[in-house]
């Protein structure tokens, strides 16, 4: 019986060690997942005002929404790129809701500045409104994490996103 009781406190154990262990990377994912859902979604297309957008670029809500998540230099590029302006400016103009699905993130590597490269691919459900048409397209990239001064992770790094690929796409739909 005390063997049993061994055995399962050190079940016990492990299973926690495993938890603990798992948390440092769901908190990665996690910030991963947010910034891809946050950056690929439109919810509403109805909804965004292109012009204020236009008007108040880079200071509009939803260029701003990604600044707690990147690091500052990244966040200027950010801003610079436009890329997710121009895709969401095509978005709205063809009048497509857009939802992302399927997000798998996995890690690819780590490296000794302190950052961990990771992987990830999903689904875009893009929904033409007009007509209920449904296409789904593939989405993959790579992003680079870095943990903060204060202990939070903010992107560092995004690789390889397809967002032209994708524009290119939404463009196509008529």
């Amino acid at each position: 019986m005390k063997i049993y009781k061994k055995l399962i406190g050190l079940m016990l154990l492990i299973s926690m060690l495993f938890t603990l262990c798992s948390c440092a990377d769901s908190k990665e994912k996690q910030v991963i997942k947010k910034f891809i859902t946050q950056y690929y979604t439109i919810e509403d297309y109805t909804s965004i005002d292109l012009d204020n957008v236009r008007r108040g670029y880079p200071d509009d809500k939803y260029t701003q929404s990604f600044k707690d998540m990147m690091t500052p230099k990244l966040f200027k590029y950010f801003i610079l790129d436009m890329r997710h302006e121009s895709y969401m400016n095509y978005a709205v103009v063809k009048g497509l809701n857009i939802k992302v699905k399927n997000i798998k993130i996995d890690k690819y590597t780590e490296n000794t500045e302190g950052t961990v490269v990771y992987n990830y691919e999903g689904t875009l459900e893009i929904n033409k409104v007009s007509r209920n048409e449904i296409k789904e397209e593939d989405i993959n990239g790579q992003i680079t994490v870095i943990k903060s001064d204060d202990d939070k992770f903010l992107i560092y790094q995004f690789n390889k996103m397809n967002t032209d690929t994708i524009v290119d796409i939404i463009r196509s739909i008529n």
